[in-house]
């Protein structure tokens, strides 16, 4: 699985870039799967689905409920999981939730359940964020987080092992990339 000498700083490049995405961007889906087509193309033999595993999982998710939401026997329009659906509801949605982290997805999965259209759907998720960020201005405050002993000991524990750098495979010896 070496790296021709011609292609190691474009390949390097690409891994820079894949890191470069914060836990929870879904942004790094359509990334991912160029990365991984770039890769097949050099017959490096690398999966790299574990790395995005979390985001993917939200992502697949997030576009099943919108699915649902949209679904309509009578549609003239197919998704890619094969589902008919109002095209402009289907649109509507999509164009609402392009930019949504993981985070917002799993909120809208939650908050939209039930939605019978676009207008609904949307409406149940601006509800449910307004509820979320009234519980959220009662935390307490990120200098207290910080400053509290017992909270580090309790979280970091928890969280040290957390990111995306721990999911990726092993790397290859340096030598040979």
């Amino acid at each position: 699985m070496a790296v021709k000498p011609k292609n190691k700083a474009e390949v390097n490049r690409l891994f820079a870039d894949l890191l470069s995405f914060e836990d929870g961007d879904l942004d790094i889906i359509p990334f991912a799967q160029q990365l991984q087509k770039k890769l097949n193309e050099l017959k490096i033999n690398i999966d790299i689905s574990p790395i995005i595993a979390d985001e993917q999982e939200s992502y697949d998710r997030q576009q099943k409920s919108i699915s649902s939401i949209a679904a309509d026997e009578n549609g003239s329009f197919t998704t890619s999981y094969g589902d008919k659906v109002n095209q402009e509801d289907y649109e509507t949605l999509q164009e609402y939730t392009k930019n949504f982290k993981s985070e917002q997805a799993e909120l809208w999965n939650t908050a939209t359940l039930g939605a019978e259209n676009a207008a609904d759907a949307i409406q149940m998720y601006k509800e449910a964020l307004n509820s979320s960020s009234s519980r959220l201005s009662v935390m307490p405050s990120s200098e207290y987080l910080t400053n509290n002993e017992s909270f580090k000991q309790d979280m970091i524990p928890r969280t040290s092992c957390m990111n995306r750098k721990s999911r990726m495979p092993p790397h290859p010896n340096p030598e040979t990339i």
